[in-house]
């Protein structure tokens, strides 16, 4: 049996919770960062138990796979809140800087990418 210790996170669903949670900050340059706080904290915390793989999927732009089969998908949620789209460039930027895989499959959400990664991980 392997000891590989593999971590897959939905990062939009992390960066909901963090920029939610954290109470608004700001960059030197006026910039919100409160999520990119979060992000970089949690990531913080996840290395320190030494994974042997860590990857942040993503959602792809734009309509997908199940607004296909189901024209309602989501039409009920809430728009993103206007402070939390200029962090996601930084987010991706602080992912780089660790050298952390960001994936994000077109016409896919983060969960479908993470059920496949999770699926390979075990064949």
């Amino acid at each position: 049996m392997s000891k590989d210790r593999i971590y897959v996170i939905d990062t939009f669903s992390l960066m909901f919770q963090v920029f939610h949670a954290i109470p608004p900050m700001t960059g030197t340059q006026g910039q919100p960062t409160n999520a990119v706080f979060g992000i970089t904290r949690d990531l913080l915390s996840i290395l320190e138990k030494k994974p042997s793989h860590l990857v942040c999927a993503f959602d792809s732009p734009g309509p997908g796979q199940r607004e296909q089969i189901f024209e309602a998908y989501k039409a009920n949620r809430a728009e993103m809140p206007e402070d939390l789209r200029p962090q996601i460039p930084l987010i991706k930027e602080v992912l780089a800087g660790f050298r952390i895989a960001a994936v994000e499959c077109a016409t896919w959400e983060a969960d479908d990418v993470i059920a496949t990664l999770a699926r390979m991980g075990t064949e």
